[in-house]
């Protein structure tokens, strides 16, 4: 069933970097690093990324109090995909292992000594009540090979050696995650990472982003229940959308059963003030606006880091920058939708989609006719009472073994469970 995209002017906002214990753990070390001789050169390269550190529920909160701000055609807010990495490196262990072995802690388990320690996760499923947050797989090491990394480190490597101390990994000596694994030991080092999702945030996950990623991951993924490669041949902020891209968004690759989304918008001012940066808020609404007059939804790429820094003037320059950027769009386009990347996949999947927000279900019809559509629910969860967001009626709610079949009309639904 397809969707009728020069009518449906869709935004979703994809955010990588959650739960990612990097660059720096706090604002002294980060003063006391950056002073350093040996990393000059990699942070002067990499200079939007290095005031940035883990979140904290203070962070998340003055974001989802953000989002809330804005609201769609269907009054539902701006939401987020955030994109989780769900452990970090372990190195009281490693350290006991006499940094012979690589170990890690799951987000559920904690964080390394050095990090701030604060309920993200709490935060993060009241963000997803909310209506504002659904988490999805983003990595378990971000963009660093362990074994590699753990070498470079035991082999005194200036860099990586001088940064493990701080308890940092993001170290020149970086490399593509699954470097030099094989299908098996991506395997053996992936399927924990995605089970541990379900247990984080109270559903599985159903998209997955990794630069790092390639054929032989995205079958792992989809046997893990993955149905969706994110920031899958994207494209930079542009006045022109560019044809290929269009080739890419939504492709099915059937024999895994899973779909691309790709990138077509960057908001990432990464500290930047200037709103004509090329990945700033004007650069991005334009890019917005031409997708939409191309036929395609706009998938918008905006990391955490935007929206903290131990730099203050870099957070307020990422607020700045994210609410022109949602002022225009949203004054000029009332008709605007805010969707999750699973739900952007649905719909293109079978023109319907169901989204879990914790306490409620999300659902919609965007074809022309009656249908159904299906999804599982967290155990002892039921479904309630149906409201209409647009247009329409929910015909029908099927309910047994924590799987909900909805028939509805076209329009747009929010079922509540308890």
């Amino acid at each position: 069933m397809d969707v009728d995209w020069t009518s449906r002017k869709v935004l979703v906002i994809e955010s990588d970097d959650w739960g990612i214990c990097s660059w720096c753990p706090d604002r002294q070390t980060f003063a006391e690093v950056r002073q350093l001789d040996v990393v000059q050169d990699y942070f002067e390269r990499l200079s939007g990324w290095v005031a940035g550190g883990l979140e904290t529920p203070d962070d998340m909160e003055r974001l989802f109090r953000f989002l809330e701000r804005y609201h769609g055609r269907d009054g539902r807010p701006v939401v987020f995909t955030p994109c989780y990495a769900v452990a970090n490196p372990d190195y009281d262990k490693i350290i006991e292992s006499d940094l012979a072995q690589y170990h890690d802690i799951f987000l559920d388990e904690g964080v390394p000594g050095r990090w701030q320690h604060t309920d993200i996760l709490t935060k993060a499923r009241e963000g997803m009540t909310r209506g504002v947050w659904l988490p999805e797989f983003h990595t378990r090491l971000h963009h660093a090979q362990p074994h590699k990394w753990l070498q470079a480190v035991r082999a005194g490597s200036p860099q990586a050696a001088t940064l493990f101390e701080y308890q940092m990994f993001q170290c020149e000596e970086r490399r593509p995650e699954y470097e030099d694994m094989t299908p098996e030991q991506q395997a053996e080092w992936i399927v924990p990472a995605i089970r541990r999702m379900e247990k984080l945030f109270g559903r599985a996950p159903r998209c997955g982003v990794n630069s790092d990623a390639g054929p032989e991951t995205e079958e792992i993924w989809a046997a893990q229940g993955l149905r969706v490669r994110m920031s899958r041949g994207s494209v930079p902020n542009a006045r022109t959308a560019d044809p290929q891209q269009q080739l890419v968004m939504g492709t099915h690759r059937a024999d895994i059963d899973m779909t691309w989304l790709s990138r077509n918008c960057y908001l990432e001012p990464l500290g930047s003030g200037d709103l004509n940066h090329a990945n700033g808020a004007i650069p991005a609404a334009q890019a917005a606006l031409n997708n939409w007059q191309h036929g395609l939804p706009t998938v918008c790429s905006s990391h955490r880091k935007n929206f903290l820094s131990f730099i203050e003037e870099e957070t307020e320059n990422g607020y700045d920058q994210a609410e022109c950027f949602f002022d225009k769009l949203t004054s000029e386009h009332p008709d605007i939708y805010f969707l999750t990347s699973w739900e952007l996949a649905q719909m293109y999947r079978q023109g319907a989609s169901l989204e879990f927000f914790g306490d409620h279900l999300i659902a919609r019809n965007w074809g022309a006719d009656e249908t159904q559509v299906s999804g599982q629910l967290p155990g002892g969860l039921q479904p309630q009472r149906a409201h209409t967001m647009t247009a329409g009626r929910v015909l029908d709610m099927d309910f047994a073994a924590d799987r909900i079949t909805v028939t509805m009309q076209p329009g747009d639904y929010r079922i509540a469970l308890r």
